[in-house]
């Protein structure tokens, strides 16, 4: 049976990574990192490769996520908005561009086509067969997800025997760049001198904005139960980029109110209209016109930090009248 599986395996081409990848974070760092062209040393030793990082990972699973559609990525930026300490956060969007170098083969694994992970298993078979009882669910079959290079309990924070064996493979083989199996179109870099270039600018976000594909039923489809307002995310960030840009041109601008105006929330959230994006998107944007046009910057700079302060605050989603609220205040800008 597990040579079977090895050889089903070997029919498959490697995937390997595009050469952009946007990276859900806090604001302050993902402008910092940008600005320094890299993650801080400290911070990719201890909280990108080492036991700090956000979620908790294991070893194997340790490095510099990124996905290949922001879109993809709105549950991200929504898990930012909000804490139990009460303090706003703000979402914010990185950019990673990877250096060709680590978008090559003999740089990429996505181990379950990855032919040097499966000589590996094939080296290393007595060890394998042992773990296969108490990998997983305590039964043989387990030892399918080891050779696939999706062993994901508990999406990578409960460390056991599979868990060892896939980092003593990476640790072995030293990939550059690995395939997530956990979440499609995701990869993680586990060498930093792969990327090439970091954008975070307002200018940059906004472009990212315009640009995604957004295919929010497609999200609603692969997570119906997820609680939270699908996109209330990704309005912060549209509403950060837009007070802190020095001007927006029009062209983006003009992309991103008709991202707003076709956008879908999660049916939990004022299931009646599309309110939040179809109609406070437009208002936000419109908002920022006016005052760059009668010379109202600071204003509207202000009114979206407090925005953004609401939408960070847990209880303000739960307030089916916020969003008329904040409407109202932005067509109030700047008259």
């Amino acid at each position: 049976m597990l040579f079977l599986l090895l050889s089903a395996a070997l029919a498959f081409a490697q995937d390997l990574p595009p050469k952009t990848l946007f990276h859900i974070g806090h604001k302050e760092f993902l402008l910092e990192d940008a600005a320094l062209g890299k993650i801080p040393d400290a911070v990719w030793e201890k909280q990108i490769m080492g036991p700090s990082t956000r979620y908790g990972l294991v070893p194997y699973r340790r490095g510099l996520y990124g996905g290949e559609d922001l879109d993809s990525l709105e549950l991200y930026a929504n898990l930012l908005l909000g804490s139990q300490s009460g303090q706003a956060r703000k979402p914010w969007v990185m950019k990673i561009t990877l250096k060709d170098e680590c978008r090559q083969p003999g740089a990429v694994t996505d181990l379950a086509t990855d032919d040097r992970y499966l000589d590996w298993l094939l080296r290393n078979i007595s060890g394998l067969l042992a773990a296969a009882s108490p990998c997983l669910n305590n039964a043989a079959e387990g030892c399918q997800d080891l050779i696939g290079g999706t062993q994901g309990i508990a999406y990578g924070r409960e460390e056991n025997t599979c868990d060892d064996l896939l980092q003593g493979y990476l640790a072995e083989a030293k990939p550059r760049v690995v395939r997530d199996a956990e979440w499609d179109g995701s990869w993680y870099l586990r060498a930093q001198s792969c990327i090439e270039k970091l954008e975070a600018s307002p200018s940059a976000v906004l472009e990212m904005l315009a640009d995604a594909k957004w295919d929010w039923q497609s999200r609603q489809t692969r997570f119906p139960s997820s609680d939270g307002g699908y996109g209330l995310g990704f309005l912060a960030m549209a509403i950060g980029a837009l007070a802190d840009l020095d001007g927006a041109p029009e062209a983006v601008t003009a992309k991103l109110r008709v991202k707003l105006a076709a956008s879908d929330m999660h049916e939990k959230f004022l299931a009646e209209s599309r309110i939040w994006l179809k109609s406070l998107g437009p208002a936000v944007i419109d908002a920022y016109r006016r005052c760059e046009n009668k010379n109202g910057r600071e204003s509207f700079r202000a009114e979206a930090r407090s925005t953004q302060t609401d939408l960070a605050d847990q209880s303000f989603l739960e307030d089916d009248a916020l969003p008329t609220k904040l409407m109202a205040r932005f067509r109030a800008l700047c008259p």
